[in-house]
């Protein structure tokens, strides 16, 4: 990423590609929703179901990797959590493992609670194909207006 934005804050050009291509995308996304108008049913896997431990154990990991190596979450941990640190109440590396602890079981608590939320609700979507259509046409319409909305925008 930061080739990119070394690119796009030297050439205006390539800024301008960029914006183009994203507004083209969000078009062909948009177009593919309105014009797809399946339901909002997830394709079935080949070989396992997702419900099988060895793939919920994958995506588990592959999210685990995914937040571990993402780089937002440590410049967040570096940025926002030192600032709560007083060194007279004891030892600094403690206090900042016991705040990026419950920092963790509150993001996995509150992450469980919508993975299982989405999955009862995503279950009841797979009954009702007809709301699905719908759900999938306003998604369309929204990534419609989001490239118009960046095709309309000037660059600052």
């Amino acid at each position: 990423m930061l080739g990119i934005s070394a690119l796009v804050a030297a050439s205006a050009t390539a800024c301008a590609v960029i914006k183009w291509l994203g507004v083209a995308y969000l078009l062909w996304l948009g177009v593919q929703a309105l014009i797809g108008g399946g339901a909002l049913a997830a394709p079935a896997a080949p070989q396992a179901s997702t419900s099988s431990p060895n793939v919920a154990q994958r995506f588990f990991r592959q999210g685990v990797l995914t937040n571990a190596l993402n780089p937002k979450v440590m410049l967040f941990f570096l940025a926002f959590l030192p600032q709560f640190v007083d060194p007279r109440q004891g030892a600094v590396m403690g206090q900042l493992a016991l705040m990026g602890l419950s920092f963790t079981v509150i993001t996995a608590l509150a992450y469980s609670a919508l993975a299982w939320s989405a999955g009862s609700v995503g279950a009841r979507l797979a009954r009702q194909p007809r709301i699905g259509r719908w759900l999938t046409r306003a998604t369309g319409i929204v990534f419609i207006a989001m490239a118009a909305r960046l095709a309309l925008a000037e660059r600052r």
